[in-house]
This record gives structure tokens, C-alpha cells and sequence, in this order.
């Protein structure tokens, strides 16, 4: 059995790719305006994030950097002889309480 695959339609970048999909035009045009500033707003926060620069240092590496971090951190708290958090128990994010899972 054969999958078709065929292309039969391409939407021109910066036309509106609602209209394609057979929206309404008016319903078309919200939509579109709608997601263009969803995109923009997203660029805008990456660009921020990429920017911002903590103790000197660019952010932009920050999800490495924070899967490292959870890696030595329970090392370091055994080392300055600080408990680490009980089994099956995690913090909540308000004021580092510990929460049960």
C-alpha cells in the first residue's frame, strides 16, 4: 500500500495562512494578526533570556547549567554535612518547604 505524499499546495511566505485553510476572511485576518504577535512575543522573550546576564553570565546556557547544578547539589549538602531531602519528598517552590510527593 502507497502512502501519498504528493504536495498540492505551498502557502507563499507572508501571505496568510488562515485563508488557505478556509477561514473567513475577517476570522482569518484575527487569527493571523493574532498569531504574528504570538511569534513576536516569543522572540522577544528568547531575545530577553539570551540577554539578561546573572553574576556576569549570559543566561542562555541556563538549562545546562541548572541540570548540573541538581547534580552537585546533593554532593555539596553531603560534603557541609547539610540532610538532603527526605526519600519521596521534594520542595514545593514557596519558601523552600518540603512538601511529601
Amino acid at each position: 500500500m502507497m502512502i501519498d505524499t504528493e504536495v498540492r499546495h505551498v502557502t507563499e511566505p507572508g501571505t496568510n495562512l488562515f485563508l488557505d485553510l478556509g477561514f473567513q476572511a475577517d476570522e482569518a485576518a484575527r487569527l493571523w494578526a493574532e498569531s504574528k504577535n504570538q511569534i513576536i512575543q516569543a522572540q522577544a522573550d528568547s531575545s530577553a533570556v539570551n540577554s539578561t546576564r546573572v553574576n556576569g553570565s549570559s543566561l542562555a546556557g541556563t538549562p545546562a547549567w541548572l541540570e548540573s547544578a541538581k547534580r552537585r547539589g546533593p554532593a555539596r549538602a553531603q560534603r557541609l554535612g547539610k540532610p538532603g531531602l527526605p526519600t519521596g519528598a521534594k520542595k514545593n517552590g514557596r519558601g523552600g518547604k518540603i512538601a511529601e510527593a
